[in-house]
């Protein structure tokens, strides 16, 4: 059985993907939890610890699946590949995780706890699409896997935020399409 604390995150997540910042309110979050405003308080006696709870398990999720995908017993190539994709998100499953994200991002541009978190996240990410750079061509030096690492994750946000926001324009083929394309540019020995 979920924890208090658990149904209340899960709750606030929810009323996030579905209406952004303003659906979150101390009451609509009891509701949905299926506890009492007291309860919310007490784990919560800010909107913005509400807020900052959301987007912490949101960070969470996503590192969790990004290391599964680096960790699988595949090919150095097909792990990188999958790290990124698991970025992009593009199966329309996860879209509540697609929307979290951009709703982390917008946030973390105007909130330095989200934004310290976001970049604490960020740095882990490149750090590890480097390695997994450097595993699949052993002859790229570090710097260069570094700003190769850096680059995917530019093209991943990018790519996630485009999926949610502008879907007619970057459906998630033309999103998986364009990663791999990504992918080639990155992985050739050729390029500095």
């Amino acid at each position: 059985m979920e924890s208090q604390y658990g149904r209340i995150v899960a709750a606030m997540a929810d009323l996030l993907a579905q209406g952004g910042f303003d659906a979150v309110s101390v009451r609509r979050v009891a509701t949905r939890a299926g506890v009492s405003i007291g309860s919310v308080q007490h784990h919560f006696p800010t909107k913005d610890l509400m807020l900052q709870a959301a987007n912490d398990q949101l960070g969470g999720v996503f590192m969790e699946r990004l290391h599964q995908e680096a960790a699988e017993e595949k090919p150095p190539e097909e792990r990188l590949r999958g790290a990124v994709l698991a970025l992009v998100n593009p199966d329309p499953a996860h879209r509540k995780l697609s929307v979290l994200w951009a709703l982390r991002m917008a946030r973390a541009a105007v909130d330095e706890p989200t934004a310290r978190r976001h970049r604490y996240d960020r740095a882990a990410v490149e750090k590890l699409l480097a390695q997994l750079l450097v595993e699949s061509r052993p002859n790229i030096c570090e710097e260069h896997a570094k700003n190769r690492a850096a680059t995917l994750l530019a093209v991943a946000d990018g790519l996630a935020c485009a999926i949610v926001v502008e879907p007619a324009r970057m459906p998630p083929e033309r999103a998986v399409e364009l990663i791999d394309a990504a992918l080639r540019v990155a992985l050739d020995e050729r390029q500095p």
